[in-house]
């Protein structure tokens, strides 16, 4: 369109043959309304008779008669006389203007509705005073007005010998604007009657007014976020009251849309702490009450066991609604074991109730002091937000949830043990089917529960047997771990230096409070649970590792450590003391496996792992187990086993060095590669000569089909290297505006520095890495060369 040559749009305007004439006959039968001639239009004078007469003794120009007028002709009869219309359309006005009494003495019985009348509009207005009169909250003419309506609805539902029509339909849509008044707790008297009189009100909808549409308006109002949290849990009851009314062969069909709706708007993360317990336990009750009498075998297609199976699935899937409220965190640490902050209950601590369990395991997650006690104990616990409630609250809570997962529990159709030994594994993160089905998270949170101190006897007896043999429960833990690191926050946090978190927010909504923090919480049950029933499981039973499935390990250890593993590498928020100590966790538990099982799940993290810095950590994994079996062996073992050994090492070198590979983003990876080359290289006899002989190809060479040339896939490293310093060399230099730029100044700020050398030179950095590289690189042909002759 830009160009000056007009010839393309010529081209495009013109058509190369001549257009169909267009015949305009066929509209003739359609007018213009806006035309004095027009045909054809559209002509409403039936609904209203004689109104055409009418309209043809006025001027062409004079405006149309108002819908007002036009209802008192119809309500007239049809009288088309000026005087009749005028004194009808005063008549209608005079005894059916919209007002609040109008509203009252149609609900009380005394008038009715004239023809032409329009109830939502009275309806509306009575919505509207009622809100206002609940905003301003004083004793004047809002809450007289407020106390007129909610008497006259109460004395139309008592009228005999039945209820007044008019206030049996209007009463149930007003069923949010009565819960809030019922709530009402001030102290003047006249507020005083208006929570008494709203209260006895709310109780005579239910027995007067048909249970589905209170049903209908209730719920409405308690999926909007504009019910006080007493309001709530008052429509939570009233819910239930409702739903019992009807005929149990109804009743679970209303069901069936009622728990979906909760689940998705029940809200639970605006609720202060203050009514959490209440707003459980009443959910709980709701729940709890439809629980059918199963005391005869059903059916699975009976309705009562489908009942029985949405109660179960509704208060399991509200854990994780509930729990981020009820026990949020801001991070992971390690902490002091009897310090004198956790003595006083300092806030920034789960503390009491809330306390991870001192476990000293193997994994190191637990540091007992010395001797001398100059290194004080520490443990790993989850750190709690400054400002997120009191002790009580918390523990009341917590309490009312540990009830509501217990009554889940036992409402299932499937025993507890069953359900927690299959937590599904294929897709962690889905809803388990369905709206009413049980999610993989659900049953992580529930295992989660049994876990915090005190609450595995509140749980009881829907608790994991006692009994149970450390294999079977530990399938348990890491089937919950692996669920919860798979549950990444919508929004994640840029991994930080290692520092604890210094935000001090209020836990609102968009807070860190409101975020669940799975990772975290998954994290610090694998370093507290999982990963020392692990050591116990192995030495209870030698045979248990020996495989990486079967009845012994059902928890598919590759994918379980590998998300273990990613998590820590990406997940921000967590002390850099209690990164390493997570590490050393996992990396003992994987060292528990034979070590057949353990090289293939090294293999299956470095191909199909993407984090640099997690295959760099498990290629040296590799490299110290390796090196140590290598050494550990006789000389009359050499010819059985080592083969096989160095069939393992041309593996690890081939997936790390070969293909596609990028110096500055696989640093780890290659550093850790290329340390196990040069060890090789400086190997001894025989073992050293046996290995390097596999890792070179042509003159010299070994015969083996499983050989690599390590020289070739050093020289397309050297050739990456080069190509990537060039780059460098090409790029302009710091002191833009572009993204790279701002990330350095924001690197340097978070290490410190400020002014005008606060930005980082990120590429001096990558030139120092490629630089280190490319040495090690050359220090390993040194080596190899130095090692043939």
């Amino acid at each position: 369109l830009g160009s000056s040559e007009p010839l393309a749009y010529q081209c495009i305007c013109q058509p190369s043959a001549p257009a169909m004439p267009l015949d305009y006959s066929k509209f003739d039968n359609i007018g213009d309304s806006d035309s004095d001639n027009a045909r054809g239009e559209l002509d409403l004078s039936g609904l209203f008779p004689g109104a055409a007469s009418a309209a043809g003794d006025d001027d062409a120009g004079s405006p149309p008669e108002s819908p007002r007028v036009a209802l008192a002709r119809a309500a007239a009869g049809g009288r088309t006389s000026a005087p009749a219309l005028q004194a009808a359309a005063e008549g209608m006005e005079a005894s059916a203007l919209a007002t609040l009494e109008r509203f009252a003495l149609l609900a009380e019985g005394i008038v009715e509705l004239v023809r032409g009348e329009d109830s939502l509009e009275l309806l509306a207005l009575a919505r509207a005073t009622a809100q206002s009169a609940l905003v301003s909250g004083d004793g004047g003419e809002g809450a007289a007005a407020l106390l007129r309506l909610i008497r006259s609805l109460t004395t139309g539902l008592n009228a005999k010998p039945k209820p007044v029509t008019f206030a049996k339909e209007q009463a149930p849509e007003l069923i949010g604007e009565l819960l809030t008044a019922a709530c009402d707790s001030a102290d003047g008297d006249t507020e005083k009657c208006v929570g008494v009189d709203a209260r006895q009100l709310v109780e005579l909808l239910v027995v007067k007014c048909r249970p589905q549409e209170v049903y209908t308006f209730l719920l409405e109002a308690l999926c909007g976020s504009d019910l006080l949290p007493a309001a709530r849990v008052r429509g939570v009851d009233l819910l239930r009251t409702t739903l019992l009314a009807m005929q149990d062969s109804k009743r679970h069909m209303f069901l069936g849309s009622c728990f979906p709706a909760l689940l998705k708007r029940s809200l639970v993360a605006t609720i202060s702490a203050e009514f959490m317990p209440t707003y459980i336990d009443a959910l709980r009750n709701f729940a709890v009450a439809f629980v059918p009498d199963m005391e005869e075998d059903i059916a699975e297609t009976d309705p009562a066991t489908i009942v029985m199976s949405m109660v179960s699935v509704f208060l399991l899937k509200l854990l994780p609604q509930a729990l981020p409220v009820v026990a949020p965190i801001e991070g992971l640490e390690l902490a002091l074991c009897g310090s004198a902050d956790a003595d006083a209950g300092c806030p920034t601590t789960l503390q009491g109730e809330l306390e991870p369990k001192k476990v000293c395991s193997p994994s190191g997650i637990h540091r007992p002091g010395s001797a001398s006690g100059s290194s004080p104990a520490k443990s790993l616990r989850l750190r709690r937000p400054c400002g997120a409630g009191s002790a009580g609250d918390a523990d009341a809570a917590l309490t009312a949830l540990c009830t509501l997962a217990r009554d889940g529990a036992a409402a299932s159709s499937r025993g507890l043990l069953p359900l927690l030994e299959e937590i599904e594994l294929g897709d962690p993160t889905g809803d388990g089917g369905g709206d009413l089905e049980i999610s993989p998270l659900c049953l992580s949170l529930f295992v989660l529960l049994t876990e915090m101190p005190l609450c595995w006897h509140r749980l009881q007896p829907q608790v994991l047997p006692v009994m149970l043999s450390p294999a079977r429960r530990l399938n348990v833990l890491m089937r919950s771990c692996y669920v919860l690191v798979s549950h990444t926050d919508d929004a994640p946090d840029v991994v930080d230096l290692g520092e604890a978190c210094t935000n001090t927010g209020s836990g609102s909504a968009g807070g860190f409070a409101a975020r669940p923090r799975w990772v975290h919480r998954g994290l610090e049950l694998f370093g507290r649970c999982a990963g020392p029933m692990l050591h116990l499981a192995a030495a209870h039973n030698k045979k248990a590792f020996q495989s990486l499935s079967g009845p012994l390990c059902r928890w598919h250890p590759q994918r379980t450590f590998q998300a273990l593993l990613e998590a820590l590498a990406s997940t921000g928020d967590i002390e850099r003391e209690a990164r390493g100590a997570l590490f050393c966790a996992v990396r003992d538990s994987m060292q528990r496996f034979a070590w057949p099982c353990r090289f293939e799940m090294y293999r299956n993290i470095i191909k199909k792992c993407r984090v640099d810095s997690i295959i760099g950590a498990v290629v040296t994994m590799f490299k110290d187990d390796w090196w140590s079996i290598v050494q550990a062996m006789s000389p009359d073992e050499d010819r059985k086993d080592l083969p096989e050994e160095r069939a393992r090492l041309i593996e690890i070198l081939k997936a790390t060095l070969s293909g596609d590979v990028q110096i500055v983003d696989g640093m780890d990876t290659l550093t850790a590669s290329l340390n196990i080359a040069r060890l090789v290289a400086l190997a001894r006899a025989p073992a050293g000569a046996f290995l390097r002989a596999s890792l070179r190809t042509g003159i010299g060479a070994v015969a083996n089909a499983g050989a690599i040339d390590l020289d070739a896939l050093l020289r397309g490293v050297s050739q990456q290297i080069d190509f990537e310093l060039r780059l460098l060399d090409a790029s302009p230099g710091v002191g833009g505006e572009g993204l790279a730029d701002l990330a350095a100044r924001a690197m340097g700020e978070a290490l410190g520095r400020s002014g005008e050398e606060a930005a980082v030179d990120l590429q001096a950095m990558k030139r120092d890495r490629i630089t280190m590289v490319a040495h090690l690189v050359a220090r390993v042909r040194e080596v190899f060369a130095a090692a043939e002759t």
